[in-house]
Formats: C-alpha cells, sequence, structure tokens
C-alpha cells in the first residue's frame, strides 16, 4: 500500500536546500535540489525502516515560495 507524506522545502541563508518530512521526523539537506531528492529518498527510507515499509519512489507537488 503507498502512503504520501507531506515534504517542506526550503532555502537557507547559507544557499542550501532544507527539506524535511513531518510525519517521520526525516530531514536532510543539500547544495542542489537533484542531490536533495536523493538524500530526502535515503531519510525517508530510515524513518521508514522501523515500519518494514520501503520508499519506491518521490512524486507529486512541490511549492516554492520565494521572497
Amino acid at each position: 500500500m503507498r502512503r504520501r507524506h507531506r515534504v517542506v522545502v526550503e532555502w537557507d541563508e547559507e544557499g542550501y536546500f532544507v527539506a524535511h518530512v513531518p510525519e517521520l521526523h526525516a530531514h536532510t539537506q543539500a547544495q542542489s535540489f537533484e542531490e536533495l531528492l536523493q538524500r530526502l529518498q535515503e531519510a525517508i527510507a530510515v524513518s521508514l525502516e522501523e515500519e518494514k515499509a520501503e520508499v519506491v519512489g518521490l512524486e507529486g507537488e512541490l511549492e516554492i515560495e520565494a521572497a
């Protein structure tokens, strides 16, 4: 069964993308968005490991706010 989790992505003052999944208490950061997606998938997998769940892919919407 597939589950969906909300991912919050922010840009910090040091130039990093920072992402966290509030429901899973998973978080990561990277200098490029592509690297962030890879690290995010790894962080989610670690968080789900205790539940014996598997990450099958990242898909969905991304909302970016700019000032």
